[in-house]
């Protein structure tokens, strides 16, 4: 009998330590700890800059009572612009608890330590960020702690699609710079502004906005197309011709003014076609460019582009 004893005793022991070794490799996470999946609008697609999460990606989150402004049980310190963590599977973070009150979850990316405020996230468009931003489908609580948030792009995407004629012969063909900037004293284009999570909407704070779209490099042009982008902020439609391209092609400046109404949306790519020919840069058309598609501007979602040529007339 002793020795049954013993051995009984024994085994339920190697399961008690067992059980202790398995307990301690895995990640306890409270009845009410917030859990997010977050899905990148358009995400199938490679055209976007930013289309799938990788490890170590950062989401900055709100935890909210309705609306943006309004924390989470009054505690800003806990549910303001918290930090979640990509680690390869999904993303996570210490100490979000939930009760049974109702919470409304805002995330944006990537995560900032300045993003203190959820209707004014900064943003800007020199370093070329895909600032994207999202609100969970459902509230969240205690028995509903896993929420989905499809996380939209916040800027928009002009693309430049350059070929040189074939009877180009005033130099080599090389683009030595490209920027878009302001025509005038309005200041529409803008390179610095503030996010508002809950609407999407970006407000401009920059003074005098100019980008350059391939610095510190050159571009061999050929009569095949190729394609120099960037991501910019949004533009409403504009009441005149308030924004300009300025090509620099073998040494000669061309300048471009973007039609009255141009619109530069959200998460959509603006594609303007150009051939380069020995006394203009031409992107065909009649200029009407009422910024939806009149038979050339392509305007669409950052998804696979349609390829069609533009109506404009540039002014050189």
């Amino acid at each position: 009998m002793e020795k049954k004893t013993l051995l009984v005793a024994f085994m339920l022991l190697a399961v008690a330590f067992t059980s202790c070794n398995n307990e301690s490799e895995s990640v306890a996470v409270s009845n009410g700890e917030l859990n997010i999946t977050a899905r990148i609008e358009g995400s199938t697609s490679t055209r976007a800059e930013k289309f799938d999460w990788e490890e170590n990606d950062q989401l900055g989150v709100f935890v909210c009572n309705g609306t943006i402004e309004q924390p989470y049980l009054g505690n800003a310190d806990r549910y303001t612009n918290v930090l979640f963590k990509h680690n390869g599977k999904g993303f996570f973070a210490q100490n979000v608890y939930l009760d049974e009150n109702p919470a409304e979850i805002f995330a944006y990316f990537p995560y900032s330590q300045s993003g203190t405020v959820g209707s004014a996230i900064p943003v800007e468009s020199t370093s070329q960020t895909d600032y994207l931003y999202g609100h969970s489908e459902t509230p969240a609580s205690i028995t509903q702690k896993k929420v989905v948030i499809e996380m939209k792009h916040a800027l928009s995407q002009v693309v430049f699609k350059l070929r040189k004629a074939s009877t180009y012969n005033e130099g080599t063909g090389i683009l030595q710079a490209l920027t878009i900037e302001n025509n005038d004293a309005n200041n529409v284009f803008k390179t610095t502004g503030t996010l508002d999570l809950s609407t999407g909407s970006i407000t401009g704070t920059s003074t005098d906005g100019v980008l350059t779209l391939m610095p510190g490099s050159t571009l061999l042009l050929t009569e095949e197309y190729q394609n120099v982008s960037s991501i910019c902020l949004p533009v409403t439609a504009t009441e005149g011709k308030n924004i300009k391209a300025v090509f620099t092609i073998d040494d000669r400046q061309f300048r471009y003014e973007f039609p009255v109404g141009t619109t530069w949306s959200p998460g959509y790519r603006n594609i303007y076609t150009l051939t380069v020919t020995n006394s203009s840069v031409d992107i065909g058309g009649d200029g009407s460019g009422d910024g939806t598609s009149d038979e050339g501007i392509t305007i669409e979602p950052w998804a696979d582009n349609k390829d069609s040529d533009i109506s404009l007339v540039p002014i050189l």
